[in-house]
């Protein structure tokens, strides 16, 4: 089976208080950005289903490589995404 590997980014937003990952990268075959969630820690490759709707792009899904945790979007800015309850309850 030929799964194509791409290269991700993981980006760390806090949604109803909750922090939340979101696994994007550009689709080589559409050209588009493709979205998928992340658990927190997974570490890549990780195999996702292909959301492409461009014809025979991926139907056996792909590989995303994920960048190593604490270099992930929002990490070092999570003071600014973080809403002002969760950083007061935290005492930050």
């Amino acid at each position: 089976m030929n799964v194509p590997t791409y290269e991700a980014k993981v980006s760390c937003f806090y949604q109803d208080g909750e922090r939340r990952l979101q696994i994007t990268f550009r689709c080589p075959k559409c050209r588009k950005h493709h979205r998928h969630g992340a658990a927190d820690g997974e570490a890549g490759p990780v195999h996702r289903s292909a959301h492409c709707r461009a014809p025979d792009a991926h139907p056996t899904g792909y590989l995303l490589k994920l960048p190593p945790p604490g270099s992930r979007v929002g990490d070092r800015h999570s003071q600014l995404t973080r809403p002002a309850a969760a950083r007061s309850a935290r005492g930050t």
